[in-house]
C-alpha cells in the first residue's frame, strides 16, 4: 500500500534523483543532437504522462520509436530510443530506493510507483527541454542586438 510516508520519498526522488537524471538526459541530448524537440513532442510526453500506467508510457515511447521519422527528424526518434533505456535505468534506481527504505511497500505497488516516478521524471526533463530553449533564444537575442547593424552573429557567417 502506497502511505503517506511513500509519497513523501518519491517527492524527495523526483528533487534529487529524478531531477538530476532528467537534467542529465537534457544535457546528453543537447551535446549530441544541438536541436530542440519539436512543441508536439513536448505535448505528447505531457499528455502520456496523465496515462494510468506505467506500459502506456512505455508504448508510446516504443511508437515514436517506429515511426517514420523525415531525416531532418530522426533524432526524434533517437530521442525516444534514449529516453526509453534511460528512464527504465531511473526507474530500478528508484523502485530500489522505495522499497529498501518502505517496508509496507509491496510488488502490487510497482505500477502505480512507477508511474509516479515516470510523472516526476518527464515533468522534470520537460521543464529542463523549455528552460535551455528559452536560453538559448535569449543568447540568440541578445546576439542580434550586439552585431552591428547589417552584421550576422559570428556561428551564422558562411564563408565568402
Amino acid at each position: 500500500m502506497i502511505t503517506e510516508a511513500s509519497l513523501r520519498r518519491v517527492d524527495l526522488l523526483s528533487e534529487t534523483l529524478l531531477y538530476d537524471a532528467a537534467c542529465a538526459f537534457i544535457a546528453d541530448f543537447r551535446q549530441a543532437q544541438r536541436k530542440t524537440l519539436p512543441e508536439s513532442q513536448l505535448h505528447g510526453l505531457h499528455d502520456i504522462i496523465q496515462a494510468e500506467n506505467y506500459q502506456q508510457l512505455k508504448k508510446y515511447m516504443g511508437h515514436q520509436q517506429l515511426r517514420s521519422w523525415s531525416h531532418d527528424q530522426e533524432y526524434i526518434k533517437t530521442f525516444y530510443k534514449n529516453l526509453e533505456q534511460r528512464i527504465t535505468q531511473v526507474m530500478i534506481d528508484a523502485l530500489k530506493d522505495m522499497l529498501a527504505k518502505d517496508s509496507a511497500l509491496t510488488l502490487h505497488d510497482r505500477p502505480e510507483l512507477e508511474m509516479l516516478l515516470a510523472r516526476e521524471f518527464i515533468q522534470h526533463l520537460i521543464a529542463e527541454h523549455n528552460y535551455w530553449e528559452a536560453t538559448n533564444q535569449l543568447e540568440r537575442s541578445q546576439q542580434r542586438a550586439d552585431a552591428p547593424h547589417g552584421a550576422r552573429p559570428p556561428q551564422q557567417q558562411g564563408r565568402r
